[in-house]
């Protein structure tokens, strides 16, 4: 649900209050089998059944207080204070039922599983200004600090009875993550008559990343300053015709499950896991974009270095297909 409210102090200055919470309580059951052959041949010879049971427990919560200030027509200035909370509760357990054609179980039934326990705290301060300048141009520029804490535990856990679990540390990991980011950015804007305008901003960032994991006692910290440009012009030609052409750097970060080191099972044979050595992927787009009435023509060129995908590899030993993140090359 969400409550919220907005007090005009004055005819220049208004305060806003919203606050958003939540809660979610449930889970499901994912049913997968496996078949067995053996080389060369199609009938079955043994197959793996593998229930997948899963219990979320979720809560969030949401505090956003904002100040918007209006000396003139022209002129604004706003500022947001937000605070938000959320904690994910999560047990999986997994049975694997190795089984003839026929039904018999061939071996004692085995199980793996987890439980995980995140918690996240994220803060964001900003404040945006948009004013005239002489000459009409057009100023937007502003600030902005955010941060995040998530703190994951995860207890492993291994079918040691019919019924019973018991922890199994070597399946079992601690990983906190922090990210700060300070920001700065500018814009400006100018129109010539109703034909021609054009806009040309710049985006300063400065980010520090640290990670820490209890297995191996590692961790890390990372700094980066990056600058991000954009720019655009548009023409409008007449009779519903108009050209623009807009380029930009932007940054693509990884999430927190691209950085967990913690292995999740998806099926007896296969699970993922993050990579916390993972770097963003950065974006150089060009766009140009000719319009008449309702219809739109667009050609786009983009680059992107240091792409984020999803790899996999198989364990030869073992035949358990393994998933992870990785930073490749460039792609246009």
């Amino acid at each position: 649900g969400s409550f919220g409210g907005d007090w005009y102090a004055s005819d220049s200055h208004t305060l806003g209050f919203l606050a958003r919470g939540g809660r979610y309580d449930g889970g499901n059951t994912n049913r997968t089998t496996t078949d067995i052959r053996r080389l060369g041949r199609t009938e079955v010879d043994s197959a793996i059944h593998a229930p997948l049971t899963m219990d979320i427990y979720n809560n969030n919560l949401t505090l956003d207080l904002n100040h918007v200030w209006t000396p003139t027509k022209q002129t604004r200035l706003s500022t947001d204070v937000i605070y938000a909370y959320a904690d994910h509760n999560q047990e999986q357990q997994m049975v694997l039922h190795y089984v003839a054609p026929d039904g018999r179980e061939l071996r004692p039934r085995e199980g793996k599983g987890h439980s995980v326990f995140q918690k996240t705290n994220v803060w964001l301060v900003k404040t945006d200004l948009e004013a005239p300048l002489p000459a009409s141009v057009r100023l937007e520029t502003g600030a902005q600090l955010s941060g995040i804490r998530r703190d994951n535990n995860l207890r492993g856990l291994t079918l040691a009875t019919a019924d019973a679990w018991i922890d199994n540390p070597g399946q079992s990991n601690h990983f906190i993550y922090k990210e700060q980011i300070a920001g700065l950015y500018l814009n400006l804007s100018r129109a010539w008559g109703e034909r021609f305008s054009c806009s040309a901003g710049l985006r300063a960032e400065h980010t520090l990343q640290d990670g820490y994991q209890a297995v191996g006692d590692t961790g890390f910290t990372r700094r980066r300053w990056e600058l991000f440009p954009s720019a655009s012009v548009q023409y409008t030609i007449g009779r519903g015709q108009s050209l623009s052409l807009s380029y930009a750097r932007k940054v693509d970060r990884p999430s927190f499950s691209s950085l967990n080191p913690f292995r999740f099972y998806e099926s007896p044979t296969s699970y993922q896991e993050g990579n916390p050595n993972l770097q963003p992927s950065y974006r150089h787009s060009l766009q140009m974009v000719y319009r008449l009435r309702s219809y739109s023509l667009t050609l786009s060129y983009t680059r992107t270095d240091d792409m984020i995908t999803q790899e996999p590899s198989q364990d030869d030993a073992t035949r358990m297909q393994h998933y992870t993140y990785m930073n490749f090359g460039r792609s246009r």
